[in-house]
């Protein structure tokens, strides 16, 4: 039972606590016990389930290992005999596909063979059996290229419904068939509308179905297709899930918003295709923005169900990470899913305060607008069918067809590997990168800078602000580098246009809000060290005039020859309450407010370096060294000058640099990064903790989990110099934007600094250097608002020294408002 409900639900807890029962049964059932062979079963389908959520394949082997011994075990008459082969086939299968070895995939096959063999015609499990079957099948016509295997497979699978389609639509591939395309996509509409089927299941076939239809045209069936499925999707993500459940469930639904996206274009409505993709794009970033947006106005309105919707938030989002005895556990799923229901009750009459009917609800076509007031937003979708821009405009919202943006060429361009630690490959990747980002001006970019160009006014002064965002198979391009660079050469994207990130729309209004929020406390606690200044060198007086002195100007009194010492102005600090009764009760309203400034220290940066790194529990060697993290951190240094109150550490661990990141006002990091590709959010930051005297260092990581539970009111910048620190490596969860860069935008720093990939040592400290003379050079004490243009001018100062090798100056990108 935990394992179906592991399938139903994505919650990795139960897989866990169903793999514990399942050892403890077979552990306790003697070796020759009839039943033995069942629990061997449960077990080793338990831990298939695990291996694909891990990829570990130390469960797999044992998957197979358990379930091998229980079929060699058993007489043929026994009754598991079908199902246990049935499931040795299917994890067979898997280890194949993970390692190739051809002995695996014939041994797959003989045992799903077997499997149908064993089971009677009218056996409502047969038909599994006969799509396991086929599937193997399918995979040596993969591998094999003979039609006899693909016809036998069809053969096979047209007795099961289940992935008919899949291989069908193979074979129109192979043949040209339009039968086959036609019988595919019927057989998975039929697969979507199994509403009794596990959902991941449904959403897989409706994935596949998406396609089959753009190859067919038909873009009314597609469109209410996609839209029933994205629908689905909240009901699944739920906040009772942890992270990295949250991020299998997602990963279910990949490339439904793009090609959803892109069948709304091929029909003109453009609105539609926007929307579409902020549905179903950045979703567990958009859940996290949403739990912590500003609900001030719902405090001040209605305080009762504000801390009761805040207090359910919290709840949901505070999952129990330890394994918990069962009882317990138990418990705590049933206390979640009760919070999960009475926070869609609360989230029904909050909306239904005047003021509030929008509350956490996504963002309207002119809302989506607003962020787009100092430049556009671009959004480049590419899918298997076709490649489209929309440009968003604070008045206009249009959308180019990039013809000439073939998908065969994005994934020629997205298989290559641009890093090596050899020096005698890297001229020669430079080269091929250097045609990579030519092309990428050429069939894309060069347009949507005309199409801007066109609609800047004469009087624009300056290059103009672009927000990128990259869909379905672009949200991993460098649109800010596209271009050709050769001396004197103006087509490309550095020369005409300043370029900045996003993971969405609904995040750029995060954080352009916080940005402002962020503004006003600094300002407010200038303000305060102004007036203790002035109170440490004058003293106050509060005038009060009665009768025929109500109007006497008090503070202006005296002789104003000669200096300020004979007048009040050079004597005290004035001011005018109109009653003793009122300055106490405004003395009162300011206590906590300048506690809290007073408190909060916020013209703190901090700068942690790292210029040797321990060897991780999974590195083959110990990482490189960073001398230039040092030169780093004391250019820095120099630059922040006395104004700004430096805080750095070498070698910090994480609590370390969490604890100052909670107040201070830019972060800066010089040390090795990771992007992890099979779970995104333990990528992050390489730092280094030691578990007591005398004991050997390790690494400790600043994960994106760890950085995004943070919740910031006054943190501008962050500048993670250190590699990947801007990539998400995990295929199916691309349109989540995943990473350390995100991470620190969800915590609440309005700027975040990150790089593609990997970065040379002696170019993150020029770009460094350059960034902050330009950052802090009018005023240490008062950031520049202009980051992203900073970023700018430093990477085009280092990038000009250096033109024919782009891979080291190209993948620094600025994150931000």
């Amino acid at each position: 039972m935990l394992r179906f409900r592991y399938e139903r639900t994505g919650d990795m807890r139960n897989l866990e606590e169903a793999i514990q029962a399942s050892q403890q049964a077979v552990q306790s059932t003697p070796a020759n016990h009839p039943d033995r062979a069942k629990w061997s079963n449960n077990l080793g389908i338990a831990l298939g389930r695990q291996y694909k959520r891990t990829g570990d394949l130390r469960d797999l082997e044992e998957a197979i290992q358990t379930i091998r011994k229980a079929v060699k075990s058993m007489p043929d008459d026994h009754p598991d005999q079908a199902i246990c082969s049935a499931n040795l086939g299917n994890m067979l299968s898997l280890r194949y596909e993970r390692t190739e070895d051809i002995r695996d995939l014939e041994e797959a096959i003989q045992a799903s063979r077997q499997a149908v063999q064993f089971t009677p015609d009218d056996h409502p499990d047969r038909a599994k059996w006969l799509n396991s079957l086929g599937i193997s099948l399918d995979r040596q016509y993969k591998r094999t290229g003979d039609i006899r295997d693909l016809e036998e497979a069809i053969q096979t699978i047209r007795k099961a419904l289940n992935n008919l389609g899949i291989s069908l639509g193979r074979r129109y591939e192979r043949a040209g068939d339009i039968g086959d395309l036609e019988e595919a996509s019927s057989y998975l509409l039929d697969a979507w509308k199994c509403s009794s089927a596990v959902p991941f299941h449904r959403v897989r076939a409706a994935a596949t179905c998406l396609k089959l239809l753009a190859a067919q045209q038909r873009n009314d069936d597609a469109i209410g297709l996609g839209k029933e499925v994205l629908d689905l999707l909240p009901v699944v993500q739920t906040r009772t899930l942890t992270r990295t459940d949250q991020q299998f469930v997602i990963s279910t639904f990949a490339g439904v918003a793009a090609d959803l996206c892109a069948f709304f274009l091929s029909v003109d409505r453009l609105n539609d295709a926007l929307q579409s993709l902020e549905q179903g794009r950045a979703v567990i970033i958009s859940q996290l923005l949403d739990d912590r947006s500003d609900i001030s106005l719902l405090c001040r309105d209605n305080p009762h169900l504000a801390n009761q919707y805040q207090s359910l938030v919290n709840e949901l989002n505070s999952p129990a990470r330890q394994a918990t005895p069962s009882i317990v556990g138990s418990v705590l799923v049933e206390r979640q899913q009760k919070a999960t229901a009475e926070l869609a009750t609360c989230l029904k009459k909050i909306r239904a305060l005047p003021s509030h009917e929008r509350f956490l609800l996504g963002q309207t076509i002119s809302e989506m607008q607003e962020s787009a007031v100092d430049g556009s937003i671009v959004v480049v979708n590419v899918t298997n069918f076709r490649s489209d821009a929309i440009l968003i405009s604070a008045h206009t919202i249009t959308s180019i067809t990039l013809s000439e943006m073939l998908v065969c060429d994005v994934k020629a361009w997205l298989s290559k590997n641009w890093t090596s630690n050899k020096k005698s490959e890297q001229r020669g990747k430079n080269d091929k990168f250097l045609e990579y980002l030519s092309w990428l001006w050429n069939v894309c970019v060069k347009h949507i800078v005309a199409k801007i160009s066109a609609s800047q006014t004469h009087s624009s002064e300056g290059l103009p602000r672009v927000w990128w965002i990259g869909s379905g198979l672009a949200s991993s391009m460098p649109f800010h580098a596209a271009g050709v660079h050769t001396r004197g050469s103006k087509e490309n994207a550095y020369c005409r246009m300043i370029s900045s990130y996003t993971p969405s729309i609904k995040a750029l209004a995060y954080i352009q809000n916080q940005a402002k929020r962020a503004q006003k406390t600094l300002e407010a606690q200038d303000l305060s060290a102004t007036q203790k200044q002035l109170s440490q060198t004058l003293p106050w007086a509060w005038w009060i005039g009665s009768g025929i002195l109500n109007s006497m100007p008090f503070h202006s009194v005296g002789r104003f020859l000669g200096g300020l010492a004979k007048n009040s102005y050079g004597r005290i600090l004035s001011f005018f309450p109109p009653l003793v009764k009122a300055l106490a009760y405004a003395q009162n309203l300011m206590k906590p407010i300048q506690g809290a400034l007073v408190a909060q220290d916020t013209n703190t940066m901090l700068i942690a370096a790292m210029p040797t790194s321990p060897k991780g529990p999974n590195d083959k060697k110990t990482p490189k060294k960073l001398p230039g993290a040092e030169k780093e951190m004391r250019a820095i240094l120099n630059l922040a000058g006395s104004h700004l109150r430096a805080i750095a550490y070498t070698h910090p661990s994480t609590d370390q640099v969490l604890e100052v990141l909670k107040t201070c006002r830019i972060a800066h990091f010089a040390c090795h990064g990771t992007s992890d590709y099979s779970d995104p959010s333990r990528s992050g930051l390489i730092l280094q903790k030691s578990t007591g005297p005398g004991e050997t260092l390790e690494q400790d990581r600043l994960t994106v989990r760890r950085v995004s539970d943070l919740r910031l009111k006054s943190a501008q910048i962050a500048y993670l110099s250190a590699c990947s620190t801007a990539e998400n490596k995990a295929e199916r969860l691309s349109d989540e934007v995943i990473h350390i860069v995100s991470g620190f935008q969800v915590a609440g720093f309005p700027h975040v600094i990150g790089c593609l990939w990997p970065a040379g040592d002696s170019e993150c400290v020029e770009v460094a250097k350059r960034f902050y003379s330009l950052v802090l050079q009018q005023n240490q004490s008062v950031i520049n608002n202009e980051v992203s243009s900073a970023l700018h001018e430093a990477v085009m100062a280092v990038r000009v020294e250096d033109l024919d090798m782009p891979l080291n100056w190209a993948q620094f990108v600025h994150y931000g408002a």
